[in-house]
């Protein structure tokens, strides 16, 4: 019986495709390997003037963009990898493989900042990032209870404020970050921006604080980077937290730094980041520059001088 022509046809077409496909393979995955060393090398995609606006939306995504191994720093999972080895998250899985969120819904339309998925899922660092609110209600104790029902124990909650300032009674109760012996857990920690001599007090949430801040794992992702204008971004948001975020007592227990950043949120858009007085002034829309106060130290420019553009 003869074979029927259009059959014949149809068959050869889809043979002829799967020859076109399998040839197709290797090539696409060598570009992609060529395109992921491009970037390894140039950072080609990236763009620091995406993270210029320093409120905590895009503070957060700074964060998340760095810690994803598929981010467009073209790092992989350096970066990533260093900041679980440095506060001794244990995880498995390849770190290439993971997934990052940035405003990841938890409940009642609660948004946690940072959520990194490892191993396929089994493990996840999670970042709650406070440069300037407050905690809402219960927000803490809801993280870690929806944290603990998907992952078990094998999750990091990192309470991240400019001192290392502790989440308040009104959002976890200390008693909730024990184990069942009644030791700090090791599913939360609470960390820096920037782990200054004046930093926050000696109380009873010492034992969950890293022993280093945001600002250090910058420079270590600098040192471990050979890609010159991410170095020069690392540097600067480095600087950033380390002299903009920094944490002065006033009288009612709040900071001059943060009263002027939560005030001034004008998005700076060139590099006039490097003059104190274009900084307060860019902040803040004045069209006065703020003259530095030849009594003042060096390292405090930027933060007083950004106090008095908001006072006047």
């Amino acid at each position: 019986m003869a074979a029927d022509p259009e059959l014949a046809e149809a068959s050869d077409r889809q043979q002829g495709l799967e020859r076109f496909f399998n040839e197709l393979t290797p090539r696409l995955e060598a570009a992609r390997t060529v395109e992921r060393e491009l970037d390894r090398q140039l950072a080609r995609q990236f763009n620091a003037f995406d993270y210029l606006r320093p409120d905590e939306l895009r503070l957060s995504k700074m964060i998340g963009d760095l810690l994803d191994p598929e981010g467009p720093h073209g790092q992989g999972p350096v970066f990533l990898r260093l900041l679980l080895d440095r506060v001794g998250f244990a995880r498995s899985g390849d770190l290439r493989n993971s997934r990052v969120d940035v405003e990841r819904l938890m409940e009642n339309q609660r948004r946690l900042d940072v959520a990194v998925d490892i191993g396929g899922g089994r493990h996840c660092l999670a970042i709650e990032n406070k440069p300037f609110a407050g905690d809402q209600e219960n927000q803490i104790k809801v993280y870690l209870d929806r944290l603990r029902k998907k992952y078990g124990d094998r999750f990091l909650l990192i309470y991240l404020s400019p001192r290392g300032e502790a989440p308040s009674d009104y959002s976890v109760k200390r008693t909730e970050l024990l184990d069942e012996a009644g030791n700090p857990a090791r599913t939360f920690r609470i960390m820096p921006y920037h782990r200054a001599e004046d930093g926050a007090e000696d109380d009873d949430f010492e034992p969950f604080r890293t022993g280093f801040g945001l600002a250090d794992w910058l420079r270590e992702c600098r040192e471990h980077c050979d890609v010159e204008r991410l170095r020069w971004f690392l540097r600067e948001a480095e600087t950033f937290l380390r002299e903009t975020i920094r944490r002065k007592r006033n009288d009612d227990g709040r900071t001059q730094d943060n009263q002027g950043l939560r005030v001034c949120r004008r998005p700076q858009l060139d590099h006039g980041a490097c003059d104190p007085g274009r900084l307060a002034r860019d902040r803040c829309g004045s069209s006065q520059a703020v003259p530095r106060d030849p009594r003042q130290p060096p390292g405090e420019e930027v933060g007083m001088q950004e106090q008095r553009a908001v006072q006047r």
